[in-house]
């Protein structure tokens, strides 16, 4: 199931706050309308532990001059206990942006608590983005995904509660920005998958079986071994090129192929001839040679005989 996602996009820094028309203060978000109470979404897959695939909604609402409210969502029948086609905000944070667009901070600051149904505000901020999600259909509960908006050049310190620099930070450039153009999805990826069945396989020259499944995930299944004898000369030819084992030869060394002295293995190729043509045709015209001689040995032979009998008359 998934526990990682990478989402990177760009917020248009010209983007107006949006303002409640009667109050003047920054609109809430309304899951009801999600479009007309944000600035910009996007979506993306994630998979429970039954390898079920759920859409997740993020709206990004602009609040302030480099400032934004990161809201994640998704559809009351994807839960457990719930129905319908509205959206069911999980969680939702702040992000903030430098004078030059670079990610600043990301925290989360409200989560839903299953227990009591609501949105609830942390008793403080925490770093990053994070979502829990309870699936609907017995899957695993209290899943929780990691989202990667990017890394920001503050983090947040719970000892001093406020941001600190964040050493790890290259520039604040490497994932979500706030520049001047318009709002736009550049990155999206996630760990965990459907559930597929297996369609071919492979071998590679290490032995490793990979099979290929159908939801585009490759597994190594199994190893072929090699095994190689103290005293090849010494195993017992049993036919069809098939040797066994024996006092002479040992016990075998078994071992992955490339290693202990062990050859490679080739997949998907048939083995040729592993003589030498040409000597090996020399050895057969000495044959032919040796059994036309010894045929006229046989031949003189007769012919001699048959004189002793004729002078015998």
């Amino acid at each position: 199931m998934t526990d990682q996602a990478t989402i990177n996009v760009n917020l248009n820094a010209g983007a107006e706050v949006l303002l409640d028309p009667g109050t003047g203060t920054p609109l809430a978000f309304d899951p009801a309308d999600p479009v007309g109470t944000s600035n910009f979404s996007t979506a993306l897959t994630i998979y429970d532990s039954f390898g079920n695939a759920h859409t997740v909604e993020f709206y990004f609402q602009k609040t302030a001059d480099n400032t934004w409210t990161w809201i994640a969502t998704t559809r009351a029948s994807d839960l457990a206990g719930m129905s319908g086609s509205s959206l069911v905000t999980l969680a939702k944070g702040q992000m903030t942006f430098t004078d030059s667009g670079a990610l600043d901070t990301i925290v989360t600051t409200d989560r839903y608590n299953y227990e009591d149904g609501m949105l609830e505000a942390l008793s403080a901020p925490e770093q990053g983005a994070s979502v829990v999600f309870n699936f609907a259909k017995g899957a695993q509960a209290g899943q929780t995904v990691s989202f990667n908006f990017g890394t920001p050049r503050r983090v947040w310190d719970d000892a001093t509660g406020a941001f600190v620099d964040n050493a790890a930070a290259p520039d604040g450039f490497d994932g979500t920005t706030q520049f001047a153009s318009p709002s736009a999805t550049l990155f999206q990826s996630q760990n965990g998958f459907g559930s597929g069945v297996l369609q071919s396989f492979s071998v590679d020259e290490h032995g490793i079986v990979r099979g290929l499944f159908s939801n585009g995930q490759t597994l190594a299944l199994m190893q072929v071994a090699l095994a190689k004898f103290p005293s090849p000369n010494g195993l017992n030819a049993v036919g069809q090129n098939l040797f066994a084992q024996s006092q002479l030869s040992g016990d075998p060394v078994v071992s992955a192929p490339g290693t202990s002295g062990l050859g490679v293995i080739v997949s998907n190729a048939l083995e040729i001839s592993n003589v030498d043509l040409s000597s090996q045709f020399v050895e057969l015209i000495r044959a032919q040679q040796a059994f036309q001689a010894n045929a006229r040995v046989i031949t003189t032979g007769n012919d001699l005989l048959g004189e002793v009998v004729n002078l015998r008359r």
